[in-house]
């Protein structure tokens, strides 16, 4: 995290002077492809914290008064059982890559809403990057604007002269 805090925080200066046409298109072009990773992991992002989200909601089923409570246990996303519960003072919740632990619910809603600030710190710090890289695209697409119009002056100015 503390690189994306920094690279939030100071924003890499671009030094276009004396570059040429291909190479400010070369710096375009590999701005544009850091713009779309960072905008693909801030939706990744999204996802998961609006997948933390459901699951701590989810866990408001799990009051004492829910025990022998009739319940539909997925199997798949379109087949469900019907179940009931037995015991709601412990769960299993997934922490990681297929990693589950076993705790208490209120345990299980704070280790989520622990992932779900974390991961909305990140999308701020990543949305700043992202903002830094647009000013830095924007930048270079006036400079090879500039450098356009130059070259077309140049080149009437030329066809004048003739």
């Amino acid at each position: 995290m503390e690189l994306l805090e920094k690279a939030a925080a100071n924003p890499e200066k671009l030094n276009l002077e004396g570059m040429s046409y291909d190479e400010l298109t070369e710096l375009k072009k590999n701005i544009d492809g850091e713009i779309n990773f960072l905008s693909n992991s801030f939706d990744q992002l999204r996802l998961a914290a609006t997948k933390f989200s459901a699951a701590k909601e989810k866990l408001e089923v799990f009051a004492p008064e829910a025990n022998d409570k009739e319940i539909l246990v997925p199997l798949t996303t379109s087949v469900f059982i019907p179940g009931t519960l037995k015991s709601v003072d412990k769960i299993m919740f997934e922490v990681g890559a297929s990693y589950y632990v076993e705790d208490t619910v209120p345990q299980a809603k704070e280790f989520y809403g622990r992932k779900v600030e974390g991961i909305k710190k990140n999308m701020v710090l990543i949305s700043k990057i992202i903002e830094n890289k647009s000013k830095q695209q924007q930048e270079v697409m006036l400079t090879i604007q500039e450098l356009v119009m130059k070259a077309r002056e140049e080149y009437m100015a030329s066809q004048t002269r003739q």
